[in-house]
């Protein structure tokens, strides 16, 4: 379809109507983001060539490369970084994330990513996913940040927390840690006064569905000792 066309006859056609036209998958790639080129502000610009190439599920570095520079370029190899993951590749996906402003925080997400996926197995499981990760130079705590999101992704699921599922690793000290580091960060946000305050009542220090959502632990309970000395 000829992206005039698609954006109604006589002359360019709006600027809303340009961008409907990039999302149509009827409308050739190279049509649809020399359509976005057109619009009025390089954050325009942006905004629509990515969504052109999403809309066409043509996330690859070629693509990409068709996004004006700025945020929306990085915001386009972000995704490419989690497709390439998704495909099995996960090195290839954290070079992606490195080449780009927002390495930091795209390399978060795939390490998230990794340790999601293979939540529901055990802590040796993870382990292996874990040693995938290598030394990564935006994500020197790679390892914390991995199991510390392998708790939380039960803790989403409004699963209990327990790192005894660590005590199967040769060394669980970094897999147990990251419980008490996701037991404090709840805490915190839902208020130590509060947290104390359910203790007193008997009650578990943070719970959902009626469920202690942290089963006890040194780890949890060093935290509440040190917060909650009149517990």
């Amino acid at each position: 379809m000829n992206l005039l066309v698609a954006c109604g006859s006589g002359g360019d056609g709006s600027s809303g109507q340009r961008y409907l036209a990039a999302l149509d998958p009827t409308v050739a790639l190279d049509a649809a983001l020399a359509g976005c080129a057109a619009l009025p502000t390089l954050d325009a610009q942006g905004d629509c060539a990515t969504a052109a190439v999403e809309a066409r599920g043509a996330i690859t570095d070629d693509a990409c490369e068709g996004v004006p520079p700025g945020l929306w370029h990085d915001e386009c190899r972000f995704m490419l970084a989690e497709r390439q993951r998704a495909a099995g590749d996960l090195g290839r996906g954290l070079a992606t994330c490195g080449a780009q402003r927002f390495g930091r925080e795209c390399t978060f997400h795939l390490i998230r990513s990794e340790a999601w996926d293979v939540h529901d197995g055990t802590a040796s499981q993870a382990l292996e996913r874990v040693a995938r990760l290598g030394d990564l130079p935006l994500a020197r705590d790679a390892e914390r940040l991995f199991w510390r999101e392998w708790h939380h992704k039960g803790l989403v699921e409004g699963l209990q927390v327990d790192p005894a599922r660590c005590d199967v690793l040769a060394d669980p000290g970094p897999c147990r840690s990251a419980t008490g580091e996701l037991f404090r960060d709840a805490a915190a946000a839902l208020g130590w006064a509060r947290v104390c305050a359910r203790i007193a009542d008997g009650r578990p220090p943070l719970s959902r569905g009626g469920q202690a959502s942290f089963a006890p632990s040194p780890e949890r309970d060093g935290w509440l000792a040190q917060e909650c000395p009149e517990r």
